[in-house]
């Protein structure tokens, strides 16, 4: 079972996961956090030129703190406990690591254990 990131604070469940680019084969390995407050996943913006990703569109998007924005959409392939999700929409962040959207969780079942600090994700 994969666990919690203690460095995190508080502790956070953080999945290892392939971003792909379908259109021309690219990979990269990344770190993502599981935020179910997210409706939408968002790839770290470093990983825009290593994937050679292009915006596909805009979206609204509503942050934490209420703040509106318009942000570029980009479409790529996720591989996440050896579940491999197509062309999954996505935009993204100043920040290093990955956040894994409702989007995304909603196509795994997800159990927590926030005492033992583990988690796990299964497709369903």
């Amino acid at each position: 079972m994969p666990e919690y990131d203690l460095r995190e604070r508080p502790p956070a469940p953080i999945a290892t996961l392939v971003v792909t680019n379908f259109e021309n084969g690219k990979s990269i390995s990344l770190r993502g956090k599981l935020d179910t407050g997210a409706s939408i996943s968002v790839l770290p913006l470093s990983a825009l030129d290593l994937l050679e990703l292009y915006p596909k569109g805009e979206t609204a998007i509503v942050g934490y703190d209420g703040t509106r924005t318009v942000r570029e959409i980009y479409y790529a392939d996720l591989e996440i406990e050896s579940v491999r999700l197509a062309s999954v929409r996505l935009t993204t962040t100043p920040r290093d690591e990955m956040l894994l959207g409702r989007d995304v969780l909603n196509q795994f079942l997800i159990i927590l254990d926030g005492k033992a600090q583990t988690f796990e994700m299964r497709a369903t």
